[in-house]
């Protein structure tokens, strides 16, 4: 059962790193991300957060998603 459990944390963390890397790399589009935004989006391990955050990413500025994901 321990191992189930490991291999089911491995994958949810791969997941949430994977969304992180489509964020920034959709934000970078715009310029340099300011380091509190890179770290509020590094820190968030919700899932469901980080999914709502990938759909504000169509913002057409850095400062449109800081506006949508507060």
């Amino acid at each position: 059962m321990i191992l189930e459990e490991m291999l089911r944390d491995e994958r949810a963390a791969g997941r949430r790193e994977e969304r992180q890397s489509i964020l920034r790399s959709f934000l970078e589009d715009f310029g340099s991300i300011p380091p509190e935004l890179e770290k509020k989006l590094f820190e968030e391990s919700d899932a469901t957060v980080l999914k709502n955050w990938l759909i504000a990413a169509t913002s057409k500025s850095i400062e449109e998603f800081i506006q949508k994901i507060q």
